[in-house]
């Protein structure tokens, strides 16, 4: 079932109940979460690397980052309770889960790109938020593991939400914006979806496609029996431009 989002944009949209997936994410989590917290069912972040959650309120107001680091480098941090600077939600359970990886998903995920990174150790950390005012839950999932491997376990995505992502210097080094990625996450979006990008990693070899409208001029456009109607872009102080497209079946 579908509900009202306030866009900043001043437009209301109705989008669909599922997941909000954003690979190679660092510590870029406050923004989607205070979007789309109460719009998603879950929250799915993926990361090599680390990924840093909103923090608690206590250690903010200490003059702390806005983030809690909760892996780095392959090191989970042991879980934690408490208020977050996200009101009126709190960490009420945390845990850390191994991942088994069979090789029939590696070789999969090797057709969309040369540059699937197979790491040692892969884990979800995996949290439960609760709102102290209502007492509803929202799910979050922290994935120390490759984000096409991530995305090849996840269905019905209501967003995707990608930005500043590179090839090199600690990017993922894949085409998440070329043919073959694109078209897969596409068939895992759910029919009123929204992808929400500054345009990261377009395939060089493509770049003169049907959605290049996501990294040239954000304009709408039609692709697979899909119209892509541009909303605007997100208002945050992100280091590049963000749009947000809804994606509709025609």
């Amino acid at each position: 079932m579908g509900q009202l989002l306030e866009c900043n944009i001043n437009i209301k949209i109705t989008i669909p109940k599922g997941i909000l997936y954003y690979p190679c994410c660092w510590d870029d989590t406050i923004v989607p979460i205070r979007i789309f917290l109460n719009k998603v069912n879950q929250f799915h972040f993926a990361d090599i690397h680390r990924i840093g959650l909103p923090a608690l309120g206590e250690g903010h107001e200490r003059g702390r980052r806005p983030t809690t680091t909760v892996f780095k480098d392959g090191e989970f941090c042991k879980g934690r309770r408490g208020n977050l600077i996200i009101r009126p939600w709190s960490v009420s359970k945390s845990k850390v889960c191994n991942l088994n990886i069979n090789q029939e998903t590696i070789s999969f995920a090797r057709t969309l790109s040369e540059n699937v990174i197979l790491i040692k150790n892969p884990g979800i950390y995996k949290e439960i938020w609760t709102n102290l005012h209502d007492g509803s839950k929202a799910e979050v999932f922290c994935h120390y593991n490759d984000g096409i491997l991530t995305l090849s376990s996840l269905e019905k995505l209501s967003i995707f939400f990608y930005r500043g992502d590179s090839i090199g210097e600690g990017g993922s080094g894949q085409w998440w914006l070329g043919p073959k990625l694109f078209n897969y996450l596409l068939d895992k979006l759910l029919d009123g979806g929204l992808i929400i990008t500054d345009g990261s990693n377009p395939d060089p070899m493509y770049k003169t496609v049907a959605w290049s409208p996501l990294w040239e001029y954000g304009n709408d456009f039609t692709y697979r029996n899909r119209h892509f109607k541009c909303l605007g872009k997100l208002d945050s102080s992100f280091r590049s431009s963000t749009y947000v497209w809804q994606v509709k079946m025609i």
